[in-house]
């Protein structure tokens, strides 16, 4: 490729090639189309790397992603295009859960941008998801007196006093945002579903459940908590059919399997039960969920006096905790199973 000599490769070229994305074309479409108009373009574009940077993050290929938005922050001299660039970084490290190295991405755009609202939000929930809750209110407080973001802020606040139990303060803050009915409305009538289904008010929790589904209907969460609403209520095939509707949406929601087998075991179905604790195992996220798991299949099988898969679960659990428990006393044997909704 030919540079033209006589404009800065640091400057946006004034003739480059316009790049229709009206949604009718695949995501990977759009970045063949991208990746061309980049290698014919004479100059440094900011717009075609931001654009490149925003198909990889929606298709999750996050080192592209990363390798546009560090294009843009070492050329570009564009400010807004530099904050943006920190902000796709931003999301990148909460998507992989790397949330200190997120903040310092998102100050990065706060640097550029100070008054960029979703770096504010966005860095309030990295420091919610590390319990830094001073820093976390610092930055809803400071989004709640910024024009136009009042009550965004409001159900962002309620998250963060429901996370900590605080749960007066969470239903006010709730109740604040919903008063302008917005994109954060889901998440209000999520959240005050939650505090009624805490304080075991399960009729009204179902009512704010079933406000989410009204908006959004395959909010996988909504339909889990009304799942185990239901089962609350031992109400077997309503919680069912919302444990359903939530796999329909994610499929790799291990606690719905686990609350599915203790269903299947209330109705005496052993074999149904084992099955879906086997699914809950498969989709663990980590070790404590896995150790739980674990537990409940050897007393599932224990149910079934199938003691070689019990030895089995029992070596695996040994593994995991790096104790041997195969020795313990089986005196257990016949006790009830104990069921662990999730």
């Amino acid at each position: 490729m030919k540079e033209n000599p006589s404009q800065d490769p640091l400057q946006p070229s004034k003739t480059e090639p316009l790049i229709v994305a009206d949604g009718s074309e695949s995501w990977e479409a759009q970045i063949e189309k991208l990746t061309q108009a980049i290698e014919e373009c004479a100059t440094f574009s900011e717009e075609l790397y931001h654009r490149l940077a925003t198909a990889y993050y929606l298709l999750k290929q996050y080192p592209e992603c990363l390798a546009s938005c560090d294009k843009i922050i070492e050329l570009s001299q564009d400010a807004a295009h530099v904050a943006d660039a920190y902000l796709w970084k931003g999301r990148v490290a909460m998507e992989e859960q790397e949330y200190q190295l997120a903040i310092e991405h998102y100050l990065a755009c706060l640097e550029q941008t100070p008054a960029n609202t979703t770096a504010i939000a966005e860095l309030g929930q990295c420091y919610q998801e590390v319990n830094d809750w001073e820093n976390t209110l610092n930055a809803y407080q400071k989004l709640h007196v910024m024009e136009g973001c009042k009550h965004w802020a409001c159900s962002l606040l309620g998250q963060l006093f429901f996370q900590q139990s605080a749960f007066d303060l969470a239903h006010k803050y709730f109740e604040d945002a919903l008063a302008e009915p917005g994109f954060w409305s889901t998440y209000c009538y999520h959240g005050l579903g939650r505090i009624y289904a805490e304080k075991q008010e399960y009729e009204t929790a179902i009512g704010y459940f079933k406000q989410t589904l009204e908006i959004s209907p395959k909010d996988a969460d909504s339909h889990y908590c009304l799942g185990l609403t239901y089962q609350r209520l031992n109400d077997f095939y309503r919680a069912m059919h919302h444990y359903t509707q939530a796999l329909e949406t994610y499929a790799e929601f291990s606690e719905i399997y686990n609350n599915m087998a203790v269903l299947y075991q209330q109705e005496g179905d052993y074999r149904a039960a084992i099955q879906q604790m086997e699914k809950a195992l498969a989709f663990s996220y980590d070790d404590n969920q896995k150790g739980f798991h674990y537990l409940n299949l050897i007393k599932l099988h224990k149910s079934l006096l199938e003691y070689d898969r019990v030895d089995y679960y029992k070596t695996e659990l040994s593994n995991l905790l790096g104790v041997d428990i195969l020795e313990e006393s089986d005196d257990d044997d016949n006790e009830d199973n104990e069921e662990y909704p999730e």
